[in-house]
Parts: C-alpha cells; structure tokens; sequence
C-alpha cells in the first residue's frame, strides 16, 4: 500500500479489502485524502487468522489498514501479500505489541484508530455502529464492541482496574469465590450488563476503536509493557485524563482469543505477572507500595510457579 493510500466506499458500496489476485472483481477506488478510520493490526504467527480478520472489514467509510507484522516465521506475510491497499510495516524481529501499535499509530491519518486484534471477525456493520456512536457522542473518547467466543457465547471482556488490593483477591482465589463482590471481585465485574451500553473502566484491546487525537495526546501505549497491561495502563491513564470510553453490545465482534500468545504460554505467564506488578507500581499512589510488594510479589511468584506446573502436566 503506498503512502497515503486509503479505501473508499465505490458507487454506494461499503470499502473492503480485496484480494490482489481476485479476478472479476471490481477495483477498489483508492482515494489521497486522509480515511475516516486507520485500522491498526499487530500479527506475530498469524497465518491462519490473518485472512478472516482482513476479510471482515467493512464500512461504508473511508479506512486505511496498517498491519504491523513482529517476524513472523510463518505464512503470515505471505497471507498479508495477497492483499491490495495494505500498508505492512514487516519488523526484523518481535518488538511487542505495544510498540507494533505504536509503529501503526505513528503513520495513521484516520480521525479514528481501530486497534484490532489478528484473531478477530467483525460482524457486518459493526465498525460503522463504532464510528457512528463516537460521531454523535463527542463526550466519549473510546468506544468498544461486544465481542463473542467462536461458538457464538458472550465473552466477558469488560473488566476493573487493578489495585493492590484486587490484585491479591485475584492471586488468592477469593474473586472466584465471591465474584459479585463489589470490591473483591472489581477485576471481573461480574455484575456488568453486557446487553445495554454504558460506560466501561476497561476492555479488552483486541477491538477498540479510539479518536486518534485523544491517543496522540497519550503518548499512545507505554512500552514498558511489551506484551501484557499495555491497554490496562492506558485505560488508567484516560480514567485519569476523565476520558471516557463507551461499551456498545449492538456491534459484535468474534474473539478467538490468545492464539498468538498461547504459542509461548510459559512466557505469557511470566510477562502476565512482571506486568501486573509493574502496573501497580506505577499506579498506585499510597506511598506504601514497596510494603504492600512484600506481600504480592511472593503470592505471584507462586501463583506463576503453580499455573505454570499445571500447564506442563496437562501438556503431556
């Protein structure tokens, strides 16, 4: 995709990516004026998402799609090249996913960015349902979809910010035993209607559509979290701007869920809880951290020896 190239909506018809060898199609209009939507995919190992999630996008808007691609080793780039209009940036090697987005950010011309997940499908007019509830809420910075499991189930995607406090409800057990807590259990939110739209502390990035000026303004993701929390710190710190982002059940998307990082479930693991103890860190303003981090980073020590030695035996 050459620089400045975008798809455009053709006679009434909605834009989409087509094939570069797709015979009998017609051409996509390509369009110099900046996009609507910059659409933002990080791959690493994606080969067989790749083409589904590319497939699925559709709007009756101008968008652009920057696929930020971490060396991959397998058929992913191979996959990306059957595609016109597609602006890869190919990485000599995996730089994480919070400086892949960063790459994409930095060349993105949309009013809007969709940061969307490899592993992902969405559902017909679910990004111009996006576009259209940020378009007439100027109060609200983000916005998130409903996102669904392969077998078509709710996925519960909308989740607290962590505190020290949560973080040891989690790391012992007890959110599970008293999930609609409202302060044991504040990282599940078990109580959160997924069937009426309102406002959501944090969802998952792997769908998220943002106003590119209100991620410029960020600094976009901190990449001191390579892989893990990235989005929890920037949900943090809009809350902290009083950003507002918005849950909105009528635009679905389907999640497949970690097939890139369950490839490295040990690494995961490990990046899963030096995050989460980075996170609250740098967040929590008590003063008292260092005592409270007696406390937690031993339990997460644990925690991890013990989902890892789980994860190896059922390996076998």
């Amino acid at each position: 995709m050459g620089d400045g190239d975008s798809l455009r909506a053709d006679a009434g018809r909605p834009a989409r990516l087509l094939a570069a060898t797709a015979p009998g199609r017609r051409p996509t209009v390509v369009s110099w004026t900046p996009p609507k939507t910059s659409i933002v995919i990080v791959t690493w190992q994606s080969g067989p998402d790749i083409v589904p999630c590319l497939d699925s996008i559709h709007s009756r808007h101008e968008f652009e799609v920057i696929v930020i691609d971490n060396a991959s080793t397998d058929d992913t780039r191979e996959r990306l090249a059957r595609y016109r209009h597609l602006q890869v940036i190919a990485n000599k090697r995996n730089v994480g996913y919070a400086r892949g987005n960063n790459q994409g950010l930095a060349v993105c011309r949309g009013e809007y960015v969709l940061l969307l997940n490899p592993d992902t499908k969405l559902e017909p007019g679910a990004l111009d349902r996006l576009l259209d509830h940020l378009e007439a809420n100027p109060e609200h910075t983000a916005v998130a979809p409903r996102l669904l499991n392969l077998n078509g189930t709710l996925q519960h995607s909308v989740h607290g910010l962590p505190t020290p406090a949560t973080a040891f409800w989690e790391l012992t057990g007890l959110s599970l035993l008293f999930p609609r807590h409202r302060g044991i259990g504040r990282i599940r939110m078990a109580w959160f209607d997924y069937d009426r739209p309102g406002p959501a502390p944090q969802p998952m990035a792997s769908c998220l559509l943002f106003r590119r000026q209100a991620l410029t303004a960020l600094g976009g993701f901190d990449e001191r979290f390579p892989m893990l929390y990235n989005d929890v710190d920037l949900s943090k710190r809009m809350l902290d701007r009083g950003m507002v982002t918005w849950y909105l059940p009528d635009a679905r998307v389907v999640h497949a869920r970690g097939t890139s990082t369950g490839k490295i479930k040990p690494r995961m693991l490990r990046e899963q809880y030096r995050s989460l103890i980075r996170y609250l860190a740098r967040h929590d303003r008590s003063g008292w951290f260092r005592l409270k981090a007696l406390v937690l980073v031993p339990l997460a020590g644990f925690v991890l020896a013990l989902r890892t030695l789980t994860w190896r035996l059922r390996r076998r």
